[in-house]
């Protein structure tokens, strides 16, 4: 799950983060929603921040039960999928 202000911008970066997933043969399912409504009931792996909502970190981590953690900047508005693969990895041992 990536997780933005308003669910735009991140639903750029879920469609080439989905179009990477198959393109490398990951079975992942990349999602996007605003930090606002997130609802911790969704079954997810791992939720990813927006940078401009990283101050809400703390309380998504706490909401969720799942690893977290803020994009960063550079990835996040580049669309650097091969970082943020890396990082999802890292995060869920996948």
């Amino acid at each position: 799950m990536i997780l933005c202000a308003a669910g735009m911008s991140s639903g750029l970066l879920v469609k080439k983060m989905n179009q990477y997933s198959e393109s490398h043969g990951l079975n992942w399912t990349i999602q996007a929603e605003t930090v606002f409504v997130y609802d911790s009931r969704q079954r997810v792996d791992a939720v990813l921040i927006a940078p401009q909502v990283g101050y809400k970190l703390q309380d998504v981590r706490r909401q969720s039960g799942v690893p977290c953690a803020v994009l960063d900047a550079f990835d996040y508005a580049t669309g650097n999928c091969s970082h943020i693969a890396d990082l999802v990895r890292q995060m869920t041992d996948q």
